[in-house]
């Protein structure tokens, strides 16, 4: 018997026994009819599972069972079968049975009443006691079967999500891992390829000494008849040296660039790590709700159902009886019936309030830490981004400074070189045109090095305004993303909420409201039917007669 029958047959005082029915099945022989013999179970009354089909051309594996339906092929046009009917016993009564047995209970407790009213028999009342105790123990043995039951569904259930949470816990366990070792790997190998760009730009440094010395000695060893005839070896060296500066900048740069670019793709991954841990934990919490709002409903049927068994016996004693008999009233139990109830619902709908309230809350301090955790990630990013450009200032003023201080040196060498060339008034002339040449081609090279100085500036100015537009527009989507995951659940929530009560609505006007008949839809071909057969009245009924409505309600779970 499933639980919403329990609930109905014991809010109105019906004992159900556990033997099944007895009753003699009808078997109309006609033409047209066959017992069938099939190894299929016998479907319960919420499930109507079908039979087991059998193919003809091998043994079944399991022993026939007994006679579990009937197979009427209807005639149709042209003496072909047009409608098959799978006829099967049905476990319990169906409602028009049931609603006959609670007529017959209460004719028969209207009938006790009258009598205990006219004669106050201290034997019939002591019967009917007896008979209350066995009704409220039957009805406290079956309560404790549902709660055992209750309790069962709910342990699985945990355990179910218990293990879902440890899977979900591996998964982050082995993203973050994935990502540390990565980005460990990624500083090894920057730490090599910058060691050996040191030492690559030592060794060259060093060559390119040697090979200056080299070239001094041997100008020392040559004789030269004027100064100018040979190129002064400071230029070519101080050229050397800038352009090795130049190369280990830009080296450097692109170092600090590739640095840059993987701590962007690490804090990428941890930001994705910690958004699906919340999403998971918005999850987790949703279904926790659901959980403990199934827990509190069927909490609330069974306070339904032992509304009854809570009662305390009344005990009569025997000076009593003849005194005070006729005081007790069933207007006065059912007042007290009726304010019982009223009080379990007021104290259902304190407890509904008080969980949408905390579920509110809940998700406003959900959303407002996603908050600060974008804000923390925001603010540490402009950190590290104000620290690079500082770092990049200082080292444009130390070029700087030891630009200044170069072009000081040259300056000082060629006013040396200017006097010594005034002393050779033979060769002035000479002299003049070679020193304008030299500083035209000494600020041909200033400019062109400004020139690409303030290019490679105003590129990297222009790849930081990319970047930073990027991660702000990424920010914004993730947060856009979150908004409407939350927005998504709430709306499965409220469609899920709506079902249940439409459902519990339908079954609540089916329990007080017998089923009007409806015209059989004409249908092309055969059509294949269910039919139950009561095991009280013996008739054949359709599945709605037992409490089953659609396919679809009982495949979802709600019948």
């Amino acid at each position: 018997m499933s639980q919403h029958e329990f609930s109905l047959l014991s809010h109105l005082g019906v004992s159900v026994p556990e033997v099944p029915s007895q009753t003699v099945q009808k078997n109309n022989r006609r033409e047209g009819n066959y017992r069938v013999l099939a190894p299929c179970m016998r479907p319960p009354v919420k499930g109507a599972i079908a039979a087991q089909v059998i193919s003809p051309r091998r043994v079944p594996r399991v022993p026939l069972a007994d006679y579990t339906g009937e197979v009427m092929v209807v005639k149709g046009k042209a003496g072909r079968p047009n409608t098959e009917y799978l006829i099967y016993n049905a476990r319990v009564p169906c409602i028009r049975a049931v609603n006959l047995q609670l007529m017959k209970e209460r004719r028969r407790q209207r009938e006790e009443e009258a009598v205990s009213r006219m004669s106050p028999d201290t034997f019939f009342i002591q019967t009917s006691e007896r008979e209350d105790l066995a009704r409220r123990r039957l009805l406290e043995h079956l309560q404790n079967i549902n709660s055992e039951q209750a309790q069962r569904k709910v342990e699985e259930r945990e355990r179910e999500r218990q293990r879902r949470l440890e899977v979900e816990v591996a998964e982050l366990k082995a993203v973050k891992e994935a990502a540390v070792n990565e980005a460990a790997a990624l500083l090894i190998k920057k730490q090599a390829a910058r060691q050996a760009m040191q030492r690559e730009l030592l060794d060259a440094m060093e060559r390119k000494r040697q090979e200056a010395a080299d070239g001094n000695n041997h100008l020392a060893l040559e004789c030269a008849a004027f100064p100018w005839d040979n190129a002064p070896p400071n230029e070519a060296k101080r050229r050397e040296i800038c352009l090795s500066l130049l190369d280990a900048n830009r080296k450097l740069a692109e170092d600090k660039k590739m640095e840059r670019q993987a701590r962007k793709i690490e804090e990428r991954a941890r930001e994705a790590a910690a958004l699906e841990v919340v999403r998971a934990e918005v999850e987790r919490e949703d279904r926790r709700a659901l959980e403990k709002k199934r827990y509190l409903c069927e909490e609330r049927q069974c306070s339904g159902m032992g509304t009854f068994v809570k009662a305390a016996p009344v005990v009569l004693e025997t000076s009593d009886l003849g005194s005070e008999w006729f005081l007790r009233t069933t207007r006065e139990d059912a007042g007290a019936r009726r304010e019982r109830q009223r009080e379990l619902m007021e104290a259902n709908k304190r407890l509904a309030e008080e969980t949408k309230r905390r579920r509110a809350e809940e998700v406003e301090r959900q959303i407002r830490q996603e908050r600060e955790a974008l804000r923390e990630a925001e603010r540490a990013y402009t950190q590290r981004m104000e620290c690079d450009w500082a770092e990049k200032r200082r080292q444009q003023d130390e070029f700087k400074k030891e630009a200044r201080k170069t072009a000081v040196e040259r300056h000082e060498k060629k006013r040396i070189s200017t006097e010594d060339d005034l002393c050779l008034s033979l060769f002035q002339d000479n002299c003049r045109k070679a020193e304008k040449e030299k500083q035209r081609r000494e600020q041909l090279y200033c400019e062109e090095l400004k020139r690409g100085v303030d290019m490679a500036r105003e590129s990297r100015r222009e790849e930081k305004e990319r970047e930073a537009m990027q991660e702000k527009k990424y920010l914004e989507m993730q947060e856009i993303e979150t908004k409407r995951a939350l927005e998504r659940e709430r709306a499965k929530a409220l469609e899920k909420r709506e079902a249940y009560r439409k459902a519990l609505e339908e079954q609540i006007q089916s329990r007080k409201t017998k089923p009007a008949c409806q015209a059989p839809v004409t249908r092309h071909g055969s059509v294949l039917k269910v039919l139950y057969r009561c095991p009280v009245t013996g008739d054949l009924l359709p599945p709605d007669q037992f409490g089953i409505f659609s396919v679809r309600q009982r495949r979802s779970g709600w019948i």
